[in-house]
């Protein structure tokens, strides 16, 4: 059972979508970072809209490398 957690640790991206009026570097992302090892951490902009926008562009992005 470990075996398949740490497979899947390997082949997965973790998105740290931090809350508003906080930032991509926080403690709580060094933390994910020594735990996961494709790990990112965007700072996102203030606007709803364009957070959400920005996280989609990051999804489509990144989802045919770890699909």
């Amino acid at each position: 059972m470990q075996e398949a957690k740490s497979d899947a640790k390997n082949t997965m991206l973790v998105i740290y979508i931090h809350g508003f009026l906080s930032s991509g570097r926080s403690p709580k992302t060094d933390l994910l970072k020594a735990e996961f090892p494709h790990f990112i951490s965007p700072s996102l902009p203030l606007s709803p809209r364009l957070a959400i926008d920005t996280i989609d562009q990051l999804i489509n992005e990144f989802k045919n490398f770890y699909s």
